[in-house]
């Protein structure tokens, strides 16, 4: 409910009423590692593991854990056990790749993300609400200078998730299409009661399959999960209607960096500026505004990103 220091609290005496029970040392070292201490996460982690040996415990929070904590080397050799070790494991094998930089794939498996949010639908909202979560905000703000009043748009929420959008979309809409790859997110999504339709399918594809459909196409922190942006920039400008928009958001990678993108340790990608411009150039959609802005916070620092708006020519 937004309020972490409560549910430290909370934690803190279950565990002195019950040092062994596992669910609650898990749950203190995630509140522990988001909060910006580390360290004191991997100790709570090892406990749920010990009290918890019929479940896993989620083995890339623990390399996190290693990670920020500043023992780099432990938290790779970390994951390359843990890697090695299951070798059909999507976000294993993603978790690798982020923390060696071996075998960057150019986006994240549409298997690691559908797990992936699949196993964090129920806590996701209440979740990003303790991050200072904004990029729904923030790309819908910029998307409202270009459209003003207007109600009579065929919006597409790419990327839909839970459907935190969907509030600031709605109003502008006289089609609202959400898609995701989770089925949990969509689940949830459906009951806000906010999309005419709801579609599982994978981004690119399903743009692609929609030419001259939407007039306004939003992505709220969803290209992070994808390294190059050129087939999915195309797949949009295909997609939109003469005059269309296409509103996102993505993580920022300073420009001076040789990369156009980088896969982080977090597991998502960054993008440079130069590089979202030129693509979008590229697929034949023109910029209209780019600004900097905190999309979130993570492990209390902030997560700052750009927040992109494209229009297709008349």
């Amino acid at each position: 409910a937004g309020n972490p220091e409560f549910a430290e609290r909370l934690l803190r005496t279950a565990l002195e009423i019950q040092p062994e029970f596992g669910v609650a040392c898990q749950n203190l070292a995630s509140l522990l590692l988001d909060s910006g201490r580390p360290r004191e996460a991997i100790d709570y982690f090892w406990k749920a593991t010990v009290h918890l040996p019929d479940k896993a415990v989620p083995a890339h929070f623990l390399a996190l854990a290693y990670w920020f904590a500043g023992l780099k080397d432990l938290a790779i050799d970390f994951v390359k056990k843990w890697a090695e070790a299951n070798p059909n494991d999507a976000q294993a094998q993603h978790m690798r790749a982020s923390m060696t930089g071996e075998n960057v794939p150019e986006r994240a498996s549409d298997v690691y993300v559908s797990n992936l949010f699949d196993q964090f639908a129920n806590s996701f909202d209440a979740k990003l609400d303790s991050l200072e979560y904004r990029a729904p905000e923030l790309v819908s703000s910029a998307l409202d200078r270009f459209v003003g009043a207007r109600q009579n748009l065929s919006i597409l929420d790419a990327g839909c998730g839970t459907g935190k959008c969907g509030k600031y979309l709605k109003k502008h809409s006289a089609s609202l299409t959400g898609v995701d790859l989770s089925n949990g997110m969509l689940t949830k999504a459906k009951k806000l009661g906010l999309y005419d339709q709801l579609a599982r399918a994978e981004l690119t594809a399903f743009l692609a399959a929609k030419p001259d459909t939407y007039d306004v196409v939003v992505s709220a922190d969803t290209l992070c999960y994808f390294g190059r942006l050129d087939a999915f920039a195309l797949a949009t400008a295909q997609s939109l209607k003469p005059e269309g928009l296409l509103a996102f958001t993505v993580e920022a990678l300073d420009d001076c960096d040789t990369e156009h993108f980088k896969l982080a340790v977090n597991g998502r990608y960054a993008h440079t500026e130069a590089y979202v411009r030129s693509t979008l150039a590229e697929a034949g959609l023109d910029i209209l505004d780019v600004g900097r802005a905190q999309l979130r916070t993570e492990n209390a620092e902030p997560v700052m990103g750009l927040v992109v708006v494209a229009g297709k020519a008349a």
